[in-house]
């Protein structure tokens, strides 16, 4: 991939598909914007394998990229078990970087 200097970061939540996600707005407003789609569906302790399907669906290596891995961040980087606590926003940071450097590489 050419270096691209905008960036986006998305969290797309719940069961979208390739065909239901458009990039447009996006390349609307900032022209050949690459887009991290975050890998996120921790929900009172839980995972779904569904959401993070979809969420991978989109990714295209390209134009799209895979995001952040925030169900890595367990029960201790939240404070209800679902929403981020500052260690867990911390380490949200620190994992979005990883996936912006690993994106800029590819």
């Amino acid at each position: 991939m050419k270096r691209v200097d905008n960036f986006t970061t998305a969290s797309f939540t719940g069961r979208k598909t390739r065909s239901s996600v458009s990039t447009f707005p996006f390349n609307h407003a900032i022209p050949n914007c690459a887009i991290l789609v975050a890998q996120e569906s921790y929900y009172d302790g839980a995972t779904s394998a569904a959401d993070l399907a979809a969420q991978a669906s989109v990714v295209n290596g390209t134009t799209v990229f895979a995001g952040e891995n925030v169900d890595s961040i367990g029960s201790g980087g939240r404070y209800d078990n679902t929403h981020l606590n500052e260690t867990g926003a911390d380490q949200r940071a620190m994992l979005a970087v990883a996936a912006l450097i690993a994106a800029l590489a590819a």
